[in-house]
């Protein structure tokens, strides 16, 4: 940690849930150790995998607050027991296969103090030299680039994200869910009438998943999410749920969302969408396999209750 502002008071907690993960939580973490700021602030990593990230944090930065947890831990679950161990009312989020730009706290701390109660930045791509990496990049952060900064914007993931203790007490906790516990967070948020702010130099790196299995099984999971959060809130994927006929249509209907999307905020992306989607239309098509599979697991828990 920086002895620059090391003594000082904390004033803001950054929130890591951790499982399996010491592939890449060393980059994370050498991150933050690395930060530029005025401002001192806390790490928390919320461990609840087997493999040796715990012994790794404790080795190689002892200054980290690390919460053990024998239980696996969904990410939401982690992120509640990591808020439970803050000493500060502002928490920053991110994930283990990220690593964040060394002006992250000082420039959210910053945000913050002009009165937002929630910002959000953009994810950027970790992985630009593998094509699974990018396209699964692309499928999953195709909207996380070029907003007009200090924008009013919708649900979002909690990669690089930021709120207050007040937020978490009116919205919170996350769910118990393993897809989905952050949109559905926010998404409360929102119908509660406080606001997102976007932030474009808020930045983090993402390490995108680079095997085709990997991707495929991401895919599956998230339909399955976005399925589950379509039958809870109003949401654009609401219509399919209720009209389950239409779901063969969900790839092509995504697909020229993602595109229009990326070629609104970053045509640079959009080209590289366009040479990439032959592979990327089997992500589509799987994540739209989890969204049906979603829709029917909603209808058969809905048969069962009554």
């Amino acid at each position: 940690m920086n002895n620059s502002y090391s003594n000082k008071k904390i004033c803001a907690s950054v929130i890591i849930p951790s499982y399996n993960c010491a592939r890449y939580i060393g980059h994370l973490l050498q991150s933050l150790q690395n930060q530029k700021t005025d401002y001192a602030f806390e790490v928390i990593v919320v461990d609840s995998g087997t493999d040796n990230s715990a012994e790794l944090v404790r080795r190689d930065f002892p200054w980290v607050n690390l919460v053990r947890s024998e239980t696996r831990l969904h990410p939401g679950q982690g992120r509640n027991l990591g808020i439970e161990n803050a000493k500060t009312d502002l928490f920053l989020f991110t994930d283990t296969d990220c690593r964040v730009g060394e002006l992250w706290v000082n420039d959210i701390v910053n945000g913050y103090r002009t009165g937002k109660q929630i910002i959000v930045g953009p994810v950027m791509n970790g992985t630009p030299r593998s094509i699974w990496g990018t396209i699964e990049y692309l499928l999953e952060f195709f909207d996380s680039w070029n907003v007009r900064n200090g924008v009013k914007i919708g649900p979002c993931g909690t990669l690089n994200v930021f709120f207050t203790r007040n937020i978490f007490a009116k919205y919170g906790p996350f769910d118990h869910y393993l897809n989905g516990s952050d949109s559905r967070f926010f998404r409360r948020a929102l119908a509660g009438g406080d606001a997102i702010y976007w932030q474009s130099d808020v930045r983090v790196w993402h390490h995108n998943r680079t095997e085709l299995r990997a991707v495929i099984r991401n895919q599956f999971k998230l339909g399955k999410g976005a399925a589950k959060t379509g039958r809870e809130f109003k949401s654009r994927n609401s219509f399919m749920v209720e009209h389950p006929y239409l779901i063969p249509l969900a790839p092509i209907l995504r697909s020229i969302r993602i595109g229009w999307i990326l070629l609104r905020k970053c045509p640079k992306n959009f080209l590289i969408y366009l040479l990439l989607y032959p592979l990327a239309l089997a992500g589509l098509i799987v994540h739209g396999y989890g969204f049906a599979c979603g829709v029917l697991e909603k209808n058969r828990e809905t048969r069962h209750d009554r």
